[in-house]
């Protein structure tokens, strides 16, 4: 009941903080934003395209190259599993009761 009664509250405050953050948006004006957004746009957008392609190349190689590491892994197991499994040829019959008494 306790845990109830804790997340009620919570969800309470939450949706309280939502309707006033949505009672503050209409005070700002469009003009400011604007004005705001061009002069980041201009210096930020060569910046985070050039990281952008940094990360892509990146990424492309480490994945390129883990899939590989994998594959190697794979092959690695695949050996050690063929030597554990009985090959008929190898294993010895053991003679029974009935050979003995003939």
């Amino acid at each position: 009941m306790f845990r109830f009664i804790i997340q009620t509250l919570i969800m309470a405050a939450l949706a309280f903080t939502v309707y006033l953050m949505a009672e503050a948006l209409p005070r700002i004006s469009d003009e400011e934003v604007d004005a705001i957004k061009i002069k980041r746009s201009t210096r930020l957008m060569g910046y985070i395209e050039k990281v952008d392609n940094v990360l892509k190349s990146f990424l492309e190689k480490f994945l390129r190259k883990s899939k590989v590491w994998l594959l190697q892994l794979n092959n690695f197991i695949e050996k050690k599993l063929s030597k554990f499994k009985k090959d008929p040829a190898k294993t010895a019959v053991l003679p029974t009761e009935e050979g003995k008494r003939e």
